[in-house]
């Protein structure tokens, strides 16, 4: 943040009658976390954040916020069971105020905002277009993958009003959760895919997932630019044609065939890094994206469409492929040094939809060692496709390649039967499984 939020336009942005003596304090960010209040943070104890984080009172919560160095905070209590040193805001209602606050950040933002949506390659999406963005001006985004609606309004509020650039991140856990981007009114909209194999449990069929995800190109503003997947496309034609209602002055396609404006040609994936030629609208580029992963090419890909749709040069945000900046834990490699040898640790614990395991697994089969472990928990949110999408996992090639398999929770305990394994190696939990990796 840049300093732009005092409690005076807090007292603003609330529409609060500002008390004659209210002393200038200067905020340097908003928080709804106690931990991660500091110097000149602005507390905000909101009902899902403290019962998260385990908070029985807000008063407590207050308490440590205040500890850390919150320099003002929050609270709808009438009565304080102590005296603070520090300006203490009461509210009549708290449930809006991080609405509210987003909402007078968003009139003072002064750049462009993209909000990025889809089943799968959000986080990697938002990080390598907000990465490809900063060679042009300031970029802020989401942290990590904060994309519900609190944390959506957390990174409106937090993002410097004079930035060039802000990349969102927008989760849609339901029906309905996309027009929580209507706050923040984007001027690109993103939609990196619609997989049936995720958040599928929380809608009717497919194509209301699709609909659900395509919504997020009704709230764009301004230059109004969609850029989507070839399969969010064919997802489209599958609805009726959906996409051509939504008054869009520019859609931008990217895949892996021509009929997409940016696309990639001999692609080749090593188990460490992907090489290829990257076609955009017209124009080849050869690319070295150094992530391991093939599927991380969609996310480069939106990158230099999002470069294309604001007129930037294309060749400087294939230039930093090289060096990419992405959110840990997605197939993030470490190597552990022993006496007897190296030990290459491939950490994809950020999340695990049936594709995202499936690009492990490839992973994990080329790379080159004398021993390979995979070890494989349960896929979430999957509905009543759960059995189905963890059975499927086990038909890939590559797991032919893996010597040893050890499996945490119930899914995949199903899935040894089905192989014929032994429950020896799997485990009821993390914590099961820990002392058994030490021996």
């Amino acid at each position: 943040m840049d300093g732009t939020w005092t409690l005076n336009t807090i007292f603003d942005a609330l529409g609060i009658s500002q008390p004659a003596n209210l002393p200038h304090v200067p905020i340097s960010n908003v928080q709804t976390n106690p931990s991660n209040c500091s110097a000149n943070s602005f507390f905000i104890p909101t009902v899902f954040s403290l019962q998260k984080l385990g908070y029985e009172s807000e008063i407590s919560a207050i308490k440590d916020a205040i500890a850390n160095g919150a320099a003002a905070v929050m609270t709808h209590q009438e009565k304080f069971p102590f005296s603070s040193a520090v300006p203490i805001i009461r509210v009549k209602d708290s449930r809006k105020i991080l609405a509210m606050l987003s909402i007078y950040a968003r009139q003072r933002f002064v750049g462009k905002i993209i909000a990025v949506t889809g089943s799968v390659g959000k986080t990697t999406t938002k990080d390598m277009v907000s990465s490809g963005l900063s060679k042009f001006g300031s970029s802020y985004k989401t942290n990590k993958s904060n994309n519900p609606l609190s944390g959506v309004c957390m990174t409106m509020i937090n993002a410097p009003f004079d930035n060039d650039y802000l990349t969102l991140e927008i989760g849609s856990m339901g029906p309905g959760n996309i027009r929580q981007a209507e706050l923040i009114r984007p001027n690109i909209g993103i939609i990196t895919n619609v997989w049936a194999s995720a958040h599928l449990e929380s809608y009717l069929d497919e194509e209301a997932l699709f609909r659900e995800k395509a919504s997020l190109l009704d709230l764009l503003v301004g230059p109004k630019i969609g850029i989507i997947h070839e399969s969010v496309r064919d997802a489209d034609r599958k609805a009726g044609g959906v996409i051509a209602d939504k008054q869009l002055g520019r859609l931008i396609t990217i895949g892996s065939t021509g009929d997409s404006d940016i696309y990639c040609e001999n692609a080749h994936f090593d188990g460490i890094k992907s090489t290829g030629v990257m076609w955009v609208f017209g124009t080849p580029y050869p690319f070295e994206l150094d992530l391991a992963g093939a599927h991380f090419i969609d996310s480069a890909m939106f990158a230099v469409a999002t470069a294309a749709a604001l007129d930037q040069d294309v060749s400087i945000v294939i230039a930093s492929f090289a060096k990419p900046n992405i959110t840990g834990r997605r197939l993030e490699r470490y190597c552990i040094k022993l006496k007897d040898g190296d030990i290459e640790f491939i950490d994809d614990s950020y999340n695990a939809s049936p594709v995202s395991v499936r690009a492990l697994i490839t992973t994990l089969s080329l790379r080159k060692a004398p021993r390979k472990v995979f070890v494989w928990g349960d896929m979430k949110r999957l509905g009543d496709r759960t059995e189905l999408y963890h059975s499927q996992i086990v038909s890939m090639n590559g797991l032919g390649n893996i010597d040893l398999v050890l499996t945490i929770s119930e899914q995949t305990q199903k899935v040894r039967r089905e192989l014929g394994l032994s429950n020896k190696l799997h485990f009821p939990d993390c914590e099961a499984l820990a002392p058994a990796i030490s021996d």
